[in-house]
């Protein structure tokens, strides 16, 4: 069994996935007669209901999308800055959906709406830095393609593209002049391709 613990919540949800499992071994453990004896310990008290499973059962696939988002965007040497965003909205569209089912325990509802407001609050620390706008803005799968479809307002779009621009306003490369070596070098290369491609044509 996996060991919960306290200041690592994916440690929950590996605990409850490895519950699942090995339930009916769990079951078969604690009621064994050699572990409940009326001098030793009893762990027939550990026992869940079929309430307790149904709700594991219900809560685990929530959780398991945290710790699914956790592993991928703590890869090791990948760039997935402009990742962020979009796992939150893929996270957030989940949450939401369970809120919003009423054939869940209202348990598992109330833990969705909890995990909802921890959710936006985070989200809301992406406004703190230009990065995560910027690296979105300037992906070729995203651009303002993403915030268009996700129904963002068009101020936000707008405020997203100014801040790419502004940032490259301030690291963009400054107009130098080349040494004259390497620019006879260049304009004689240039030259002979001119040339080379002028002949091309005319034949």
């Amino acid at each position: 069994m996996v060991r919960n613990v306290s200041t690592r919540w994916n440690s929950t949800a590996m605990l409850v996935g490895q519950s699942r499992e090995l339930r009916q071994a769990l079951n078969l453990l604690v009621l064994n007669k050699d572990h409940n004896k009326a001098r030793g310990v009893r762990l027939q008290r550990f026992q869940l209901s079929e309430k307790e499973w149904q709700l594991l059962d219900e809560l685990y696939p929530l959780l398991e999308a945290f710790l699914r988002a956790t592993q991928h965007i703590s890869t090791n040497k990948v760039a997935l800055i402009h990742e962020v965003i979009p796992i939150i909205d893929i996270i957030t569209g989940f949450l939401e959906d369970y809120i919003t089912n009423t054939s869940l325990l209202p348990a598992v509802r109330a833990a969705a709406s909890r995990g909802l407001a921890m959710i936006n609050k985070y989200y809301s620390k992406t406004d703190d830095s230009v990065v995560y706008r910027i690296a979105m803005v300037m992906h070729p799968r995203c651009k303002t393609a993403y915030f268009t479809k996700q129904n963002w307002p068009m101020t936000w779009i707008d405020t997203a593209i100014e801040l790419a621009r502004a940032e490259w306003e301030k690291y963009k490369p400054k107009e130098t002049s080349m040494a004259q070596p390497s620019i006879s070098r260049t304009r004689s290369l240039s030259d002979r391709l001119f040339e080379e491609l002028n002949d091309a044509m005319l034949l």
